[in-house]
């Protein structure tokens, strides 16, 4: 029998718990012209609680690609905007994430 490291045991418990989750499941048989169809609203909001939730509680440090800026925001330490597969933009806070004309123009559209 092997023992699992301390950071393994974190992370099959954060699978278990996900895995464990009472999200809602989408309705079978649901057809969709797109080939990945879009998550319900509340469905990306509970996901993005139960994220904030699993870092905060294991400590964790989350990498999450996200085109969904107004989620993204509520768990982020940092981000960074890639344009054409280089940093555009590195913000270092959520503050200056949400300060940015760049991130205000592209993904807000203000």
């Amino acid at each position: 029998m092997t023992s699992l490291a301390a950071g393994s045991l974190r992370l099959a418990a954060v699978r278990r718990h996900i895995a464990l989750s009472d999200f809602p499941r989408g309705r079978a048989g649901c057809r969709s012209r797109r080939r990945w169809p879009r998550a319900h609203p509340s469905l990306v909001a509970r996901t993005i609680d139960k994220i904030k939730e699993l870092k905060d509680q294991y400590q964790l440090t989350v990498l999450m690609a996200e085109q969904n800026f107004t989620q993204a925001i509520r768990i982020a330490d940092r981000g960074y905007v890639i344009v054409h597969g280089r940093i555009a933009f590195a913000g270092e806070s959520a503050e200056a994430l949400n300060n940015n004309d760049l991130i205000r123009e592209f993904y807000l559209g203000v």
